[in-house]
C-alpha cells in the first residue's frame, strides 16, 4: 500500500486525538483495510492531512505499536505487522507510557475495598457544596493532609478545589496584577504553562540548578522586573526533579520577603519525601499560597485539591473559584475524607513511596550518571543526552518502540532554549519487570549512535 493512500476515519472523537488514530488503525486492521506489511504515511504527511502536530502522530503510532499493530524502522518507515490481525482485538499489548507522570500503587483495589460499605451513604449525602470553599469537615481533612507534608495550617485557611489545575488558575488570575510579571522556573508543568498563556501573563523565568530556583537570580529578576508573584515546585520539580535543600528554601523565602513577592508553592509531589521538609508556607505564611492535590498521592480518579492561603487573600480566591468551577465535588471530597480518616490514604502513600524508591534504584542502575542529581524519592528522572541524539529524536524513536518519554521542549516556556534532555516517569506501572524492560529499551536506543545519525521519518 502506498504511504499516501491510507487515512484514518476519525469522525468526532470523544477523547484524545492520538488514541482515536490508534483506534482507527486497529479497526482497519480488523476489517482488512490494512493488511500485514502495509506502509503507513510518514508522521509529517499524516499530520498535514489531519491538521494536527507531528507529536500527535508520534503518540498515535506509539499507541498502535504498544497494541502490537505496527512497527517502525528508522530509514524505512512505519508498517503494519504481519500478525497484526491476530493481535487486534486481543489482550496482547506491549509497552508502557513513560511520558505521563502518573504514580500508581494499587489504589484501584484498595479504594474499592475501603469504600464498598460507604458508597451508598456518600452518594445519598452528596449535595451542592456550601460554602464554595468547602464544608468544615472536608477543609479539616485538607488541613490534616497538608500537615503531613510539613505545613501546619488552620482549617479556616484551607479551600477545597476540584484538583490542582483549577487551584493554580484561581491563584494566578487572582494574584497577578494587570500588566504584572509572573516569575516561573524555565521548564515547568505543561498545565501551568498553558494557563499562563491563556491568561496572557508576562512570564519571566528564573535560573535553575540542582536545588531549584537560584536565590541570586531571583533577587535580580525581582529588582529588574518589579515582579510580585512567583510559581515554583520545591519538591521534585517537574520535569528536572530538582529538590530544594533546607537552606535553599530559607534563601528563597528571604528574597521573597525582601521584595514583597507572593509565592505559589505547588507541592503535589511532596508526599513522596521520606521526611517532611520545611515548606515555603511555613517560612513565609503571609506571602505564600500552598497547593496540594490527591490525584498523585491517592488516585487520579479523585479530582480534589486544596489551597492554603493567607487570610487576606481568601475572599478573592474563593470568588475566583466560584466564578469558574463553582465548587469541588462533594462526593469526591467525602470519599477523600473517609479514606483519610480510615488510614487507607496513609497506606496508599506508603506503598507509592516504596515503589518509587525501588524504581529510582532501578533507573540509577541502568542510566547511572545520565540522571544527574535526581532525588532518590522523585517520581520522575531527568535524563541528560549527549550529542548523539536530540531529545525530540530520542522521544520519537522511543515512542515507535512503545515506550514514549517526554522531551524537554514539552515543559519549556522558550522551546528554543530547552536543554537536550528527556523526562522519564517512573510511577506509571507497579510492575518492576515491565519498567525495567522499558528503561533498558530506552537506554539501548540512547546508546545506538549509528541509528541516531539516520534521518527520522
Amino acid at each position: 500500500m502506498s504511504k499516501t493512500i491510507w487515512q484514518p476515519r476519525l469522525g468526532r472523537p470523544a477523547g484524545a486525538i492520538y488514541r482515536a488514530i490508534a483506534d482507527a488503525i486497529e479497526r482497519d486492521v480488523t476489517d482488512g483495510v490494512l493488511a500485514g506489511g502495509s506502509r503507513l504515511p510518514t508522521h509529517r504527511d499524516l499530520a498535514k492531512k489531519l491538521g494536527v502536530t507531528t507529536l500527535t502522530i508520534t503518540r498515535a503510532y506509539g499507541e498502535a505499536s504498544r497494541r502490537g499493530l505496527i512497527e517502525s524502522t528508522v530509514g524505512r518507515g512505519t508498517f503494519v505487522r504481519t500478525n497484526a490481525a491476530r493481535v487486534s482485538g486481543s489482550d496482547e499489548r506491549r509497552g508502557v507510557d513513560l511520558s505521563h507522570n502518573i504514580i500508581r500503587g494499587g489504589e484501584d483495589i484498595e479504594l474499592t475495598r475501603s469504600l464498598a460499605n460507604d458508597l451508598q451513604r456518600i452518594i445519598a449525602n452528596a449535595d451542592y457544596q456550601s460554602p464554595s470553599s468547602g464544608s468544615t469537615r472536608h477543609r479539616s481533612a485538607g488541613a490534616a493532609w497538608i500537615a503531613r507534608a510539613g505545613a501546619e495550617v488552620s482549617t479556616d485557611r484551607v479551600i477545597v478545589t476540584p484538583g490542582a489545575q483549577p487551584a493554580l488558575l484561581a491563584l494566578v488570575s487572582t494574584l497577578l496584577e494587570p500588566g504584572g510579571v509572573l516569575l516561573s522556573e524555565p521548564m515547568t508543568y505543561p498545565g501551568f504553562r498553558s494557563l499562563a498563556t491563556m491568561l496572557r501573563a508576562r512570564v519571566e523565568t528564573v535560573t535553575l540548578d540542582d536545588e531549584g530556583i537560584e536565590p541570586k537570580a531571583l533577587d535580580r529578576l525581582c529588582r529588574s522586573t518589579g515582579a510580585k508573584l512567583l510559581y515554583c515546585v520545591p519538591n521534585f520539580q517537574n520535569p528536572t526533579a530538582a529538590t530544594m535543600s533546607e537552606q535553599r528554601r530559607r534563601d528563597v523565602a528571604a528574597v521573597a520577603r525582601k521584595h514583597g513577592l507572593v509565592i505559589i508553592e505547588d507541592d503535589v509531589y511532596g508526599f513522596l519525601m521520606p521526611k517532611s521538609p520545611t515548606t515555603l508556607l511555613s517560612l513565609l505564611p503571609e506571602q505564600t499560597c500552598y497547593v496540594a492535590s490527591v490525584s498523585k498521592s491517592v488516585s487520579p480518579a479523585l479530582r480534589i485539591g486544596f489551597i492554603a492561603a493567607p487570610p487576606a487573600f481568601l475572599p478573592r480566591i474563593e470568588s475566583s473559584l466560584a466564578a469558574s468551577v463553582t465548587f469541588a465535588s462533594t462526593a469526591a471530597a467525602e470519599i477523600f475524607t473517609s479514606i483519610v480518616e480510615s488510614g487507607e490514604a496513609d497506606r496508599l502513600v506508603a506503598r507509592k513511596r516504596q515503589i518509587i524508591r525501588e524504581h529510582q534504584r532501578l533507573a540509577r542502575r541502568i542510566f547511572g550518571d545520565a540522571l544527574g542529581g535526581t532525588h532518590a524519592a522523585s517520581p520522575h528522572a531527568w535524563m541528560q543526552l549527549d550529542d548523539s541524539w536530540s531529545a525530540q529524536d530520542l522521544a520519537h524513536e522511543s515512542a515507535t518502540r512503545g515506550y514514549p518519554v517526554a522531551p524537554a521542549a514539552v515543559f519549556a516556556f522558550d522551546r528554543r532554549r530547552a536543554p537536550n534532555a528527556v523526562r522519564l516517569s517512573l510511577g506509571v506501572t507497579t510492575d518492576t519487570a515491565e519498567l525495567e524492560t522499558a528503561l533498558r529499551t530506552i537506554a539501548a536506543i540512547a546508546a545506538d549512535t549509528r541509528r541516531s545519525a539516520m534521518p527520522m521519518v
